[in-house]
Order: structure tokens, then sequence, then C-alpha cells
């Protein structure tokens, strides 16, 4: 329920605050008193675009802030879900610099405007005249029934139809990116092949660049190893023969000193360290190769496993081989293309199969539920001066499904005596539509939870006992929701709880617009005012008071 709207520096309203009653609130003024002014400040509130324009004050910001009490909308998992917190009454806030920037807040946290309008769709339900529209809206209807039955397959079925979307999405990105890769198949083959056709091991190339060192420096090796060799053994003063004279001195003194000991001892460690060497010596010149067409062939894998790093813009062979594997899996993805496209088929079709169930299940109920929601429009349509109007809706199946199920559906209005079924593009005034609006409004408030709903002027085109009978429709409605309503009609007006004029002052300088809260002796005088003209006649008091009355 809407409680209170704080408006500062909207258009040509300077500042203004409405408290309103939780039943039947009726806003009245003359034309261009700045009734629709205060509806765009209302909407601007719910999330509807902003610009300058709106500043009064083009030095000052604007400010519109909307307090509600949301304790029966059982919405704190909303709150939860976007961070925001949870307060029964919830306060809605838009703010424009000058400079055009807006910001909204919901209990005083920034959030986007998707958020603001996400929140307040489910609070008020703002319709204006102009916005009959929504009748000539296929899905208007086909929402309109499944709210009042509560159509329980409809959860189940967009579960479904979600599942059924991201399948088809799934598929058509997959068949384009298959369409993309077949096309640079050959580009990716060629590569992958070139890199197939050459072993690549990280061991193996660190074993090759060993390899080649030894090979392209064999005959040094060779005659270094073979010099050392002769230093060891057959030089003129032989080491061993050397080593030994050292220990025959050190013998006999060994058991004087520990350093002496263990010099004698690590002699004989030298001994075996220099036969070691010349054994190794030998083996390493009898295993070395001087084979020139090995390291050819080595040297031509160096060559071409560098091209191919120089080529792809790598420096290392890990690099090489983590391409060759991304390659392979591009051909192996294209080579499975045929079955993943079938799978994703299935899938679509197992998903269509089940949204066929259950839309037929879906479109059964709304068939029903139309017959009984026609006579229902038909009944109070009679209250409201149209005792021969009928609507009726006429039911096509798509050929595809889409989030509300197989139902394409045709609205059908005959206003008059003896007029034949037409789509309402065909038919019906603007004040007609506005009643058959206000109908459908009534019976949705008897079997939902609706929001606060503002109705600007939705009675245009109504007169005499229709008017009188459209005010006790609308007292009817905010005995169980919320109504603010604007109208020109006194009869409406009458039905009030609440009321509210507004009117504009001209100053010296400038024009505002004020809204004023109404006692019981000025909504008489005003409703006066709408019956006989600016002076009311006692006479038009009196009728004031009857109508109040009624």
């Amino acid at each position: 329920m809407l409680q209170e709207i704080y408006i500062r520096n909207y258009a040509i309203i300077e500042k203004a605050q409405i408290l309103f009653d939780p039943h039947l609130n009726v806003i009245i003024g003359e034309t261009g008193a700045g009734k629709s002014i205060l509806m765009g400040a209302v909407s601007l509130v719910l999330g509807n675009r902003a610009d300058t324009q709106v500043l009064k004050d083009k030095e000052e910001k604007c400010i519109v802030e909307a307090h509600v009490n949301i304790k029966e909308y059982q919405l704190q998992d909303f709150f939860e879900e976007q961070d925001l917190d949870y307060s029964d009454i919830c306060i809605i806030r838009r703010e424009i610099n000058p400079k055009g920037k807006s910001r909204a807040f919901i209990n005083d946290i920034p959030v986007t405007l998707e958020v603001l309008k996400s929140l307040t769709s489910q609070l008020i339900d703002i319709h204006a005249q102009h916005e009959n529209s929504q009748l000539m809206d296929e899905d208007f209807f086909i929402k309109l029934s499944d709210k009042i039955t509560r159509n329980s397959d409809l959860v189940q079925y967009q579960i479904d139809f979600a599942k059924y979307i991201e399948a088809k999405k799934a598929l058509k990105k997959f068949q384009e990116e298959a369409l993309s890769f077949q096309k640079e198949y050959d580009f990716v083959k060629y590569q992958y092949d070139e890199l197939d056709q050459i072993l690549l091991s990280e061991d193996y190339w660190n074993e090759v660049e060993e390899e080649i060192k030894i090979l392209s420096n064999a005959e040094a090796i060779i005659r270094q190893l073979q010099l050392s060799t002769e230093l060891l053994s057959e030089n003129e003063i032989n080491i061993e023969d050397l080593l030994i004279e050292v220990q025959k001195q050190l013998l006999p003194v060994t058991h004087c000193n520990s350093m002496i000991e263990s010099a004698y001892k690590d002699i004989d460690e030298i001994f075996l360290k220099l036969r070691s060497f010349a054994r190794d010596f030998k083996q390493i010149q009898n295993n070395i190769s001087t084979d020139e067409n090995r390291l050819n062939e080595l040297l031509e894998y160096q060559t071409a496993v560098n091209r191919l790093m120089l080529k792809h813009h790598f420096k290392d062979v890990k690099d090489l081989m983590a391409l060759k594997i991304e390659l392979q899996s591009k051909l192996e993805k294209f080579s499975f293309s045929d079955e993943k496209i079938q799978e994703l088929q299935q899938e679509i079709q197992i998903h269509l199969v089940q949204l066929t169930l259950l839309g037929a299940q879906m479109s059964m109920m709304r068939k029903k539920q139309a017959d009984v929601f026609c006579a229902s429009i038909s009944d109070v349509l009679k209250d409201l001066g149209m005792p021969f109007a009928k609507v009726n809706f006429q039911f096509e199946k798509l050929s595809e499904p889409n989030q509300l199920g197989w139902d394409k559906v045709i609205f059908l209005f005959a206003p008059n005596k003896g007029s034949q079924f037409q789509n309402l593009h065909q038919v019906g005034s603007g004040g007609e539509k506005s009643r058959l609006m206000l109908a459908i409004k009534s019976l949705v408030a008897k079997e939902t939870s609706l929001p606060t709903m503002i109705l600007d002027e939705i009675d245009t085109g109504t007169s005499g006992e229709v008017a009188i009978k459209t005010g006790e429709l609308l007292k009817q409605i905010s005995q169980q929701h919320q109504v603010i309503t604007i109208t020109h009609l006194p009869q409406v007006a009458a039905a009030g709880k609440k009321h509210f004029l507004v009117y504009k002052e001209h100053l010296d300088d400038k024009s505002i617009t004020n809204i004023k809260t109404l006692d019981a002796n000025e909504t008489v005088l005003e409703i006066a005012k709408m019956l006989s003209g600016a002076i009311p006649t006692k006479a038009a008091i009196d009728n004031a008071k009857n109508l109040i009355g009624n």
C-alpha cells in the first residue's frame, strides 16, 4: 500500500507531500492544474525515463520519494537476492541532478533502474486511458487467465521452456562453430600434420642437443682424452709411483698425528680416482662416434623444430607440444560435430514433447476459464452502461511455443446490440475501452492480490448513471485493494474515501502546482463546483452531499 509520496522540484511542483488512505483516494482539479504532472512524478519513482527537463529549478536536484507498506507482499526473498535491507515500510527514492544524472534508491541503498522496476511493478499498477493498448496485447489475456486460475502447470512449463531455449541456443551456437571451423579446417589440419610429422618431446629435444654437442666436437674430445690418459700413465714422472713414494715416507709417522694418518688414507682414494679416470677416458673414447651422417640427421631435426618455433613465435618445444594438443582437440571436435548436433536435436525434441503436453493442459484450462471470464465481464459492463456488450476469446495454436505456451488469443468485442464480434483493433471507442479495462481490473481484484491501483481518468467517456456505477465499482475494488484515481466526474469523486485537490497558483513571477488534502466540507464544495461551476449553487451543494451520501 502506498502510504505517502513526496515530490520536490518536479516540473511546476516546488514541493508536495501526499498521505494516502488505504482505500479509495480521489484526485481532482481543473484541466491544466497539473494532475498529469503528478502522474509523471509517480511514474518517475516507478522507474520511468528521466531527463533534466523535469527540473523546475535547474540549479537544484529533483526528488520523488514514495513510502510503501510491503508487509503483506512477502518480498523478503527479493530483498535478500538483491542484497537490500528489508523493512515493512519501504522507502523508494528517485533523484535527478542538474546535470541530468539519475539515481534510484531502495531503503537508501543505490539500485539500478532494472531492480527498481522489478520491485515497483509488484507494488503499484498505474493505468491511464491511453494505456488501454494493453487490451490489444495478445499475451495480456493469457497472463490474466493464468493469474486468476493460478495455473500450476505454468511454473513447470516455463522451467521446461527455459531448458528448450537453452538447448536451441546451444545447437545454433554449435552449428555456427562447426560451419566456421569447416572453413578453417584445411588450415588447422595442415598445421597439425606439420607438427605430427616430427617427434616433439622435451626429453628427446634435450638429448638431441647434448648429442649434437658431442658429435660436433668428437675429434677434439678424443684428442684431449688421449692426452689426459698419457699424462696420467705414460709420462716420465709416473703419478702413481710418486704417490707410492709419498706413502712410504709417511707410513712411519702416521701413528703420531691424525692429520698425517688421514692424508695417508686419502692417497689411497686418489689411487682409485686416478685408475677410474683412466678407465673412464678410454671408455668415452671408445663410445664417441664421429658419424657425420648421424650429426647431419640430428642437425636437420634441430633445424626443423627451431623453424616451427620461429613460425609460431615460440621459444620452447613445450609450446609446440601444447599447440599440437590444441589442434588435435579442434580436429576431434569437428569429427564428432555430427554426433553432437544429433544429441542436441534429440534434447530439443524431448523438451518440445514435454512443452506440448503441458501446453495442451494449460490451453484447456484457459479455454474453460475464458467462458466464465467473458460472462463476468459482460455482467460488469451492464452496470457500466453497456447492457448489450459482449466479449469473447478466439484461441489459435502457435506454430512454435513461447514462454506462455502454444496459445495465441485474440480478444473479440461486440459493444452494441446486434453487433458482430470484431477484433478490438477495429471496434470500440476510447470510453468503451476504458470501461472494459475497468471491468477487467475489478474482476481481477476479486481473484488476486493486486498492488496499489492508480487510475488516470479511466472513467473518460462516461457520465450520469454510468459514472455513478463507475464510482461504486471503484469503491468496491478499494475494499480489498488501495485505489488512487484521477477524475473529472463528480459521481466518481463522490465515491472516494479521501480527496486531494490539485490546483495551480499564479505568483508574480511564476506559476506553481499545489496539492491539498480536502476535509469533508471542502470535498462537498469541490464536488459541487464540478457539478455547477466555480461558484456552486445551493442545489449543487445539496446534490454533492447526496452523491457522497450514496
